[in-house]
């Protein structure tokens, strides 16, 4: 539905959308990521935080829609310029991202 995650932001408010949990509070060199968390790709927000484990910084963005979540709040890795990620992910020397998959 939208082109990258700057248009998505600039378009659809958060409340009822999406919101975001981010814990940078160890500075690690080590970062993980769900660029698709919440109802987008379920368990990937709750696989991050049990990676992590409160060792390593984390990044969730969490989709709470009732309706349609995936279709709407789905932006593919390649296109998924939110600053706050991008951020995190030049700060890191390993990244690693969770995605979900069907079936």
């Amino acid at each position: 539905m939208y082109q990258s995650m700057t248009d998505l932001l600039s378009q659809l408010p958060a409340e009822g959308n999406f919101f975001f949990q981010i814990d940078e509070s160890r500075q690690s060199s080590v970062k993980v990521f769900a660029p698709h968390g919440g109802c987008i790709e379920p368990c990937t927000g709750n696989l991050v935080v049990e990676i992590a484990s409160g060792v390593v910084d984390h990044y969730i963005f969490n989709g709470s829609r009732k309706a349609q979540c995936y279709q709407t709040l789905h932006v593919t890795s390649t296109q998924y310029d939110e600053p706050k990620c991008l951020s995190m992910v030049r700060a890191a020397m390993v990244a690693l991202a969770i995605h979900g998959c069907e079936g």
